[in-house]
């Protein structure tokens, strides 16, 4: 996380202040990454001595930019869908999609794809393409784009030289963040892919009492050659300590599955998942309800429509009608169990 700071600049960086080479290098970077058009990735973070808040992601994207992502979290299934013309968004937990009270299940949420953004609650979008991409926890990658750290974060005293990484030759940028006064490095290996494979990041925040309160973040990681030949993060390790023996640590398993291969189109729908038949999709206000996004329009407002049979259609007076015998058949039967 970059402690003590807004999550980006307001002001976009000089880009002529950086060093020819490492422009250079950073773009070999981004390339690779973007090389990564589509893909199926899974990964799993896990925080030491807080279960509770591991997590498993399961990930689909295309080159189109459609996604699915799948993530459990705290005993709960967290779907997400960016399809060609709407995004959707559900939970569930203990079978609530099953209840025989339609009035007590789940719904879907969902907003045109034009009004959702990728990195809006609920959605929270972790493209595992942005790995490694920032010296910040794994979790918290749903708030950044892949270019982020290059092009979002104003940098001075940017060095570059030569290093060595598990015996192949490697690249380390150094540069000092002006609005925080962190320091930050990264180390680059161009004969894998030119992966970043390491990060220091030191700097200080102010602690309750007003002091400065001295941080130090390092993330380094394993490779491993994907589907298809390339070089990736298979293994992540991050590590945060204070001057106040607080500390965070975090391991991150990924597991690439398919690169750059075609998806079911399906998979990008209601469709791809084990949602059952007869749940209502209602229009979206978490956007709005949490923070309306400035310059967009969040006045939208979408009709109800009716997941049924492997589809979704809008909702007719027959499916309220359904939903109210079906209600009033459930608290019957509930009542003749207490009876």
């Amino acid at each position: 996380m970059w402690a003590g700071s807004s999550l980006a600049d307001n002001a976009q960086p000089d880009s002529s202040k950086i060093p020819r080479e490492v422009r250079e290098l950073e773009g070999k970077i981004i390339a690779s990454r973007r090389s990564i058009r589509s893909g199926e990735f899974s990964f799993k973070i896990e925080e030491a001595g807080r279960r509770e808040h591991n997590s498993e992601h399961h990930i689909w994207f295309s080159a189109d930019g459609r996604i699915r992502q799948e993530r459990k979290y705290g005993g709960e299934l967290q779907v997400c869908i960016f399809g060609k013309e709407n995004a959707f968004y559900y939970s569930d937990s203990s079978g609530r999609f099953d209840n025989p009270d339609p009035q007590r299940r789940f719904t879907v949420e969902y907003l045109p794809t034009g009004v959702a953004k990728p990195s809006d609650v609920p959605f929270m979008v972790r493209d595992p393409r942005t790995l490694m991409m920032l010296p910040g926890p794994a979790g918290l990658i749903y708030l950044y784009r892949l270019e982020s750290f290059i092009e979002d974060f104003e940098r001075k005293d940017v060095q570059f030289s030569s290093t060595t990484w598990n015996k192949l030759d490697a690249f380390t940028v150094s540069c000092n963040h002006p609005k925080t006064g962190n320091h930050v490095e990264y180390d680059v290996v161009p004969s894998r892919d030119y992966n970043i494979v390491r990060w220091r990041m030191t700097g200080s925040f102010p602690s309750n009492e007003g002091k400065p309160n001295g941080f130090s973040c390092l993330l380094s990681c394993d490779l491993e050659q994907m589907p298809g030949g390339s070089w990736f993060p298979s293994k992540i390790d991050y590590s945060r300590s204070t001057d106040a023996d607080h500390s965070q640590d975090e391991r991150v398993w990924i597991k690439p599955i398919a690169v750059n291969q075609e998806i079911p189109e399906k998979v990008f729908s209601l469709a791809g998942g084990t949602l059952p038949s007869g749940v209502f999709v209602v229009p979206s206000r978490s956007v709005i309800r949490v923070k309306p996004p400035p310059g967009r329009d969040v006045t939208w407002e979408g009709p109800v429509l009716y997941w049924k049979d492997k589809q979704l259609r809008p909702l007719t007076r027959a499916d309220e009608l359904e939903r109210e015998a079906s209600h009033k058949a459930a608290q019957e039967a509930e009542q003749k169990h207490q009876d």
